[in-house]
């Protein structure tokens, strides 16, 4: 599956509406209750990204498995460790998922690569590794 530009953009569109202050806090929450292994993995990094950074991380996981769920028309299973390293061998070079996800990828680009959360550029660059190897196991589960 190929996430289309048009509709993660209807639902970043429909994201970016909304008001309220636990916008965020409730995103990564609910991410962490349905994808506890996954919120581990990132969590396991906040040594090298900060708590900031893992939030970060976990918010644009979370937008981007709520786009492969809209495409797939339904929710996704609990990813697992094998999920995660089958998608961490696929993702090891940005290209490889540019190519294969075009959206996607410039999704993280816009929104994860140039956050000054990320204090460092090897900051940057794991924190754009863990959201596609979390976004290519979502996108595996469909």
């Amino acid at each position: 599956m190929i996430l289309q530009e048009a509709a993660l953009a209807q639902l970043v569109g429909e994201l970016s509406k909304q008001q309220s202050p636990q916008f965020v806090p409730d995103t990564v929450a609910e991410y962490m209750k349905r994808q506890p292994v996954a919120g581990q993995y990132v969590a396991s990094h906040q040594r090298e990204l900060g708590v900031e950074g893992v939030v970060l991380v976990l918010l644009h996981a979370a937008i981007l498995t709520k786009a492969v769920e809209r495409a797939a028309g339904r929710r996704l299973r609990r990813l697992g460790s094998p999920s995660l390293d089958s998608a961490a061998r696929m993702v090891k070079a940005d290209d490889a998922f540019e190519k294969a996800q075009p959206a996607a990828h410039d999704y993280l680009v816009a929104n994860v690569a140039d956050d000054d959360t990320l204090q460092t550029p090897a900051h940057k660059t794991l924190a754009l590794y863990l959201v596609r190897v979390l976004v290519q196991a979502a996108l595996d589960r469909v």
